[in-house]
């Protein structure tokens, strides 16, 4: 089982730079 997962999002609803600053995020889907 993988520890990591890619998603897709829009860029204007969740951006690439803000992923790198949070660092992870909960996904609620």
């Amino acid at each position: 089982m993988t520890n990591h997962w890619l998603m897709k999002s829009e860029l204007d609803v969740y951006p690439w730079s803000q992923s790198q600053i949070d660092g992870w995020t909960h996904w609620d889907g």
